[in-house]
């Protein structure tokens, strides 16, 4: 009788600890995927509005371009710079090799462009060939709402988007705005606006396009359009395109404002906060 007693009070006790065990707070990367989700639209509030200190810009260091023959980082910087400039406070401002507040490494090192920051506001410009930080979330712990993908479609052609992640759809990744070997980059690009919370709470705004006039053009859309238009983007991605007008029969291979035009919004719930 007493060894029963016994059993049944451990039994209790076990209970009691998994009762605990489940009403405890959960880790950010074991909570639903949902709620790593932040509507865009949030850019206002964290960025614009943000107190000073609180918001770190991070670009590509320059200095790799010389190693790729390729000025990309030069718009990356401009754009974000744009975007810096409808800040209401001073804010940090640095490359992905800032090694104060990213993860440094050599190629392949696991956590290369692992911000070091916790529960702060980051906004990364520059894809992930470029931005190591932008590389670590697609690629490393792959949390971003979408990714650069690259196919042929079924005539063989190259094909390069955006797709979906699984993480967020419980779905097969889906291309949803892409472009083909045939357009020209010069007069035609696509870019992604989207938001996400990672592992260490920091609210993380990624704009970059697939080549460097798409970033370049994110950063004017977001000077033309970012009182009237962003504060009512309530979803978590956006991709936009950007294709050149002719004007008086000339293309100046410039984005304008008028040129870009909203082709994908995440179509999954809307994020709650």
């Amino acid at each position: 009788m007493a060894m029963a007693r016994a059993m049944k009070g451990f039994a209790a006790a076990i209970l009691l600890v998994l009762v605990c065990m489940s009403l405890a707070p959960k880790p950010l990367s074991q909570q639903s995927t949902l709620e790593k989700r932040i509507p865009v639209k949030s850019v206002m509030d964290n960025v614009v509005w943000a107190r000073a200190g609180e918001v770190y810009f991070i670009v590509p260091d320059p200095k790799r371009m010389k190693d790729m023959n390729n000025p990309m980082a030069a718009y990356d910087t401009a754009a974000a710079g744009i975007v810096y400039s409808k800040t209401n406070a001073t804010q940090h401002f640095g490359f992905d090799s800032d090694t104060r507040w990213i993860e440094a490494g050599l190629d392949g090192y696991l956590n290369r462009g692992k911000p070091k920051l916790t529960n702060r506001t980051i906004v990364l410009l520059g894809g992930r060939a470029v931005n190591y930080c932008v590389k670590y979330f697609e690629q490393t712990v792959q949390i971003t709402p979408v990714y650069f993908d690259i196919g042929f479609d079924v005539n063989g052609t190259l094909i390069y988007g955006f797709a979906t992640n699984r993480l967020y759809t419980n779905e097969s990744p889906q291309l949803v705005a892409y472009m083909t070997e045939r357009d020209d980059e010069n007069y035609k690009n696509l870019f992604v606006i989207e938001s996400f919370i990672d592992n260490d709470l920091n609210k993380i705004y990624v704009l970059y396009g697939i080549g460097w006039k798409g970033t370049w053009a994110a950063g004017i859309y977001f000077k033309e359009r970012f009182r009237e238009e962003i504060g009512n983007l309530d979803r978590c991605c956006y991709v936009f395109s950007w294709e050149d007008k002719a004007r008086d029969g000339y293309k100046d291979g410039y984005p304008q404002p008028d040129e870009i035009t909203m082709v994908y919004a995440y179509p999954y719930p809307k994020p709650s906060g």
